[in-house]
């Protein structure tokens, strides 16, 4: 049950933005066609933050280094291969495996995470080769749910639960001061 994203058109996109400034909150009102047009020069990634942040009606939390995830894979993946994942405990009947956040989805290290990023880099538990292993993988951040550490499921061994020691022990998870 992968999550769906619903792509649409960029005539809507640039309405939403110009309803999102009204004429009232800028010093002039004739720059909202201006504004709109800069923010439309960003990448579609970023617009599609911004416009979902717009219309969510619940309130956003950005994700955070170490904070544990739940996804859902794709039913194709040799990577996660349903049966052997589910049979040897590293994922729920639901289809879903767990992990942490290492990383955002950028190439260069050395910049501090970015939560906004399109891709988040998670590291879970596989089967491969006979052997429980840990493996990293870029994943859409629109494909992740944060989870607190007491919703992980109780996997076949408990050994594996070792993976999410390194956790926070704060497993709330908290929206960073501005």
């Amino acid at each position: 049950m992968t999550k769906k994203n619903y792509m649409i058109t960029e005539e809507a996109v640039i309405d939403i933005l110009k309803q999102l400034f009204n004429g009232t909150s800028l010093g002039n009102k004739k720059n909202r066609k201006y504004l709109t047009e800069a923010l439309m020069t960003l990448p579609e990634h970023n617009i599609t933050t911004m416009v979902s942040l717009a219309l969510m009606t619940k309130e956003y939390v950005p994700m955070k280094l170490g904070d544990v995830v739940k996804h859902h894979p794709p039913s194709y993946s040799s990577t996660y291969d349903r049966d052997v994942m589910i049979d040897k405990g590293l994922m729920d009947h639901d289809g879903y495996i767990f992990g942490t956040i290492t990383g955002d989805g950028a190439w260069n290290k050395d910049e501090p995470f970015n939560p906004y990023s399109p891709t988040i880099t998670v590291e879970m538990f596989i089967w491969k080769d006979g052997e429980i292993i840990t493996h990293e993988d870029k994943i859409a951040a629109s494909q992740l749910d944060v989870i607190s550490k007491s919703e992980l499921p109780d996997f076949n061994n408990p050994n594996n639960l070792d993976f999410f020691n390194d956790v926070s022990k704060d497993d709330t998870h908290q929206i960073d001061s501005l």
